[in-house]
């Protein structure tokens, strides 16, 4: 596991750049109670996603729309959203002791 931030970091739908594995930035998002975290910068033109805006869909799903040319995903599978054209990659999180960790895959 890797150490991303303190819960006490995270305002709710306030997205916060956090630093992963090998130094990429990953973008952390709270919602509803749940902690998140994708990829930190935009796939479509490399703008950073925690200058972005964190919400819902009209289903109550968390999303996180870019700053720059307002794609959006779907926070809990990185689903593309109205414009955006391509997936958001997204990490497993697990919250212990008051740190949020970003869960390898292996």
């Amino acid at each position: 596991m890797h150490p991303l931030c303190k819960v006490s970091e995270l305002g709710e739908d306030a997205p916060l750049e956090c630093e992963g594995p090998g130094g990429e930035a990953v973008v952390v998002v709270r919602s509803d109670g749940r902690f998140f975290a994708a990829e930190g910068v935009c796939p479509h033109q490399g703008a950073p996603l925690a200058d972005g805006e964190a919400g819902v869909d009209e289903n109550g799903e968390p999303t996180l729309t870019c700053c720059l040319h307002f794609w959006s995903w779907r926070l809990a599978d990185g689903a593309p959203l109205e414009d955006a054209e391509e997936s958001l990659r997204v990490f497993p999180v697990r919250e212990e002791g008051g740190t949020l960790y970003m869960v390898s895959d292996g």
